[in-house]
């Protein structure tokens, strides 16, 4: 099963690094390990290899995710050090799980790595998601593969997920939706001379 949640890392230079991430989870029920999957040369597998630990986070904060996958923060999200790995656990988050790479496959287009659970944190109840909040996750998930994938099949999802945010997003769900809309647009546009 794949699990949509946040990733945080440590940079060479000491700072947090957020990245969105949809890990395969091994056993759902324990969640003892986790295999990541970043592509090969991203800036999180990279520092997964030089550093292999960090926090995985499931969180209901649908605007932290457009955050972190367009690299566009509001305001640095609150953290607090992680416990057992050299790392943070971000405070908006329901639960963070800390791990370290147990094992580390580099020969595909997305590594695998195989990270085990060193200590789980219950921080505050998931709330769930609205259908807005399902299309966020989608539009961050579409905005990650901008490079693999047809234009006009982007802009075809991306109005299908906007249907579903007008009818039933909150402040939070419309924020991060066009946050991550605005940011695809930029990214298409080619300038002109």
């Amino acid at each position: 099963m794949i699990l949509e949640g946040l990733l945080t890392t440590r940079t060479e230079d000491g700072d947090v690094h957020i990245a969105a991430m949809g890990p395969e989870v091994v056993d759902s029920r324990s969640m003892t390990h986790l295999i990541l999957k970043p592509f090969q040369g991203s800036r999180t597998g990279h520092l997964l290899l030089s550093q292999p630990e960090g926090v995985f986070h499931l969180t209901d904060n649908v605007l932290l995710f457009a955050q972190a996958v367009t690299g566009v923060p509001y305001n640095q999200p609150q953290t607090r050090s992680a416990e057992t790995v050299n790392g943070w656990i971000l405070e908006e988050a329901c639960e963070a799980f800390e791990f370290r790479i147990e094992q580390a496959d580099t020969t595909g287009e997305r590594c695998r790595l195989h990270a085990h659970i060193q200590k789980s944190h219950l921080i505050r109840p998931f709330r769930g998601f609205n259908r807005a909040a399902h299309a966020v996750i989608e539009a961050a998930i579409l905005f990650s593969r901008l490079h693999l994938l047809d234009p006009e099949e982007v802009q075809h999802q991306f109005e299908t997920l906007q249907s579903l945010v007008t009818k039933t997003a909150g402040e939070q769900e419309r924020q991060a939706f066009d946050l991550i809309f605005d940011q695809t647009l930029k990214r298409s546009c080619k300038p002109t001379t």
